[in-house]
């Protein structure tokens, strides 16, 4: 994945030392969703699932918290993508589809940065 990505940068976060309590339950969650397919859809049902949405979800539970912000499709640069979504949709892009990135991730109060490699991570 990180050779897909802008520059071949990544940033770790972990929780907050407050937050780092929820860990293991999140795990256990987590784990709920294994064996799973991949959501190339990036729908936030639980018949698949996509990364970002994997660590949302799990936490969310856990916690009973939201960890980040979710999106509009509509509120994303996805016109660069709009033959590849049109392709795994079978149709028109569901600009109306909200989904969790993994930028919307890192920027949840929740999360502390620990390492930035080819990245602007703030």
């Amino acid at each position: 994945f990180i050779f897909r990505g802008r520059s071949q940068g990544f940033a770790v976060y972990r929780f907050k030392p407050e937050r780092q309590k929820y860990v293991p339950e999140t795990i256990v969650v987590a784990q709920k969703f294994l064996g799973r397919p991949y959501d190339s859809r990036y729908r936030m049902d639980d018949e698949q699932i996509y990364c970002s949405e994997l660590i949302y979800k799990a936490y969310g539970e856990a916690s009973g918290e939201q960890l980040g912000e979710l999106v509009r499709m509509s509120d994303l640069n996805w016109r660069p993508f709009e033959e590849t979504i049109q392709y795994y949709e079978g149709g028109p892009v569901p600009l109306d589809r909200e989904l969790i990135t993994p930028k919307n991730l890192a920027k949840a109060e929740q999360l502390e940065l620990v390492f930035a490699h080819r990245i602007r991570a703030d």
